[in-house]
């Protein structure tokens, strides 16, 4: 239900929105807790970290920090809490969250009745000339099994659209209303086309509406301590560019957002929405997006079902993107590839591309990699491309997906370990809306782990070491975006973007990391969010627990809460 949560951080005061926080000259100064500057293969902590001008000024002993600090200094004293560099988004849909979290909160719905008794509720709130909309059901938890009925949805309303998404965000079910208005035959399963198809034709939102979903976008990725959102594949909506627009003039943003715009949107945008690949109030436009594959619904085996993105196509696109000069700084190419076949066409269009191209860090992005084949992980590495993990989805689909693979198979799936291994910087996402958390140590726990909902642990070999994690989280997922010289550590003279955790991450047993909570998210020195439990309590510190064997997962069902480690 976290949906429901975000509408209690926005009114509890505690978020300082677009550039109303007025920065203070004063040099700050943490201390008090771990500092985790996320520099090198291993951990490497710090006493005191200095913050100026939204810049860290210095990160080393307490000592020399004091005295670079002088005596008008402002002191924060983590009391015990770990301080690290703010959590990066490497994919996420914040355009398409802006939409959705206006509408119901359709996750953990166990029946239709009941989904159908959500979205009643939610109807009665929705304004004039707005669809009654809702997302986040998922067929594995429904009784039913399937989705919704066109007669079952009428229940909500036989007058006005009512349109809702799987957790998934490509299946879904409408109304008869709907199914008339769109001119779709009778009891027509919107499938992943027409869903998409939905998106692009939904009623444009009033100022006030884009303005309300913003500021619980920005709620949920501060509250969960990320300082840079993304969005890949803007145009899915049909009014995701005008979002855009707003977002920048008012400005709306205390955080930084990537953008990722659908290959087919690239004649919509002009030089002035492209940019020069730097943020304008906020919002950088970093490259284009592809999908070569569905969801894994679709047991993560179909290969590109759009004639226009064979292997051929992906090689002219690469050209383009280094050869257009009205697109001169986003040149990234991001490709969704669930399955391997996916994952062929892409790793095939880079080699052909690169054997004309020469030598070239062009940082290409796999997406999702839910099957990878160990061949494919050393086109990974050989290439260049990066790795990024949907992690969390190992939890709740990774028993359904380790059956529809099978055994020849099912050693593919979600190979984190493997990529790690090879020395490529890889990331996890949550891919929100789509996503089954907004958080990013959901996706680090689910790496860590890799426990199901059965209980069972998914390929141990393939778990990696919760620091790894963390650098998929920080340093690595700031290369994914190109900003590594300005993000994804604590180095001098990067952005002070630092995140506040109630627990060290290395220091907790691997079972309770799913639980560690963000106290306080820092964009630049300026403090977006904090949690009334910073204040409260302190912070929990813990001893480091060792990750090398089969002790540090809990052979316990991973529905029981897991007991913490003691000093």
């Amino acid at each position: 239900m976290f949906w429901r949560r975000v509408a209690v951080v926005v009114s509890s005061g505690v978020m300082v929105l677009g550039n109303a926080a007025v920065a203070d000259p004063r040099m700050t100064l943490y201390s008090g807790g771990d500092i985790l500057t996320m520099e090198g293969s291993e951990p490497r902590y710090v006493e005191a970290l200095l913050e100026h001008a939204g810049r860290i000024a210095y990160a080393g002993t307490q000592r020399q920090a004091r005295a670079m600090a002088g005596g008008d200094v402002r002191v924060v004293d983590l009391a015990g809490a770990t301080l690290l560099p703010g959590l990066i988004d490497a994919h996420g849909h914040f355009i398409v969250a802006s939409h959705t979290l206006l509408n119901a909160d359709l996750s953990g719905v166990r029946t239709i009745p009941e989904l159908i008794a959500r979205l009643k509720v939610h109807a009665a709130s929705v304004p004039p000339g707005e669809w009654i909309e809702g997302m986040g059901y998922r067929l594995e938890q429904l009784e039913e099994r399937r989705h919704p009925t066109t007669s079952e949805l009428d229940q909500v309303s036989e007058v006005r659209p009512v349109f809702i998404q799987d957790g998934s965000g490509h299946q879904g079910a409408i109304n008869r209303v709907l199914q008339r208005q769109m001119g779709w035959q009778a009891d027509a399963p919107p499938g992943e086309a027409r869903v998409f198809a939905l998106m692009q034709a939904r009623p444009p939102r009033s100022p006030q509406r884009i303005r309300e979903g913003v500021q619980r976008a920005v709620a949920l990725w501060t509250q969960h301590g990320q300082t840079t959102a993304s969005e890949l594949g803007l145009g899915l909506g049909g009014q995701d560019l005008a979002v855009v627009k707003h977002i920048q003039a008012e400005p709306l943003l205390p955080i930084d957002l990537a953008i990722y715009a659908k290959h087919d949107w690239w004649e919509r945008l002009g030089p002035q929405q492209r940019g020069n690949g730097r943020y304008d109030n906020r919002v950088r436009w970093s490259g284009v997006k592809v999908w070569l594959d569905g969801n894994t619904s679709e047991l993560a085996r179909r290969s590109a079902s759009d004639p226009g993105q064979g292997v051929e196509d992906l090689v002219q696109l690469l050209q383009r993107l280094r050869s257009d000069s009205s697109w001169p700084a986003a040149r990234q190419l991001a490709a969704h590839a669930v399955g391997d076949q996916a994952a062929d066409q892409l790793l095939q269009a880079v080699n052909q591309f690169l054997a004309t191209q020469g030598p070239l860090d062009h940082r290409t992005v796999l997406h999702h990699g839910v099957v990878l084949r160990p061949d494919q992980i050393e086109q990974v590495k050989r290439l260049g491309v990066v790795v990024s993990f949907t992690a969390a989805g190992l939890y709740p689909m990774g028993d359904a997906l380790t059956r529809a693979l099978g055994p020849e198979r099912q050693g593919w799936l979600g190979p984190i370990g493997s990529v790690q291994r090879t020395g490529r910087p890889f990331t996890l996402h949550h891919d929100l809306p789509a996503g089954v958390s907004p958080s990013l140590m959901d996706a680090l726990w689910s790496a860590v782990t890799r426990t199901s909902r059965s209980g069972a642990v998914l390929q141990p070999q393939e778990r990696i070491t919760p620091y790894a994690g963390l650098q998929a989280l920080t340093r690595y997922a700031a290369y994914q975006l190109f900003e590594e010289q300005q993000k994804g550590t604590l180095a001098v003279g990067k952005l002070a973007d630092l995140v506040v955790l109630d627990a060290n991450p290395l220091k907790v047993d691997p079972m309770a990391i799913r639980q560690i909570k963000v106290l306080a998210t820092i964009k630049e020195g300026k403090e977006i969010y904090r949690s009334p439990q910073w204040n409260r309590s302190v912070a929990r510190a813990r001893q480091p627990v060792a990750h090398q064997d089969e002790t540090a997962v809990p052979k316990a069902a991973a529905e029981q809460r897991p007991t913490q480690k003691r000093r």
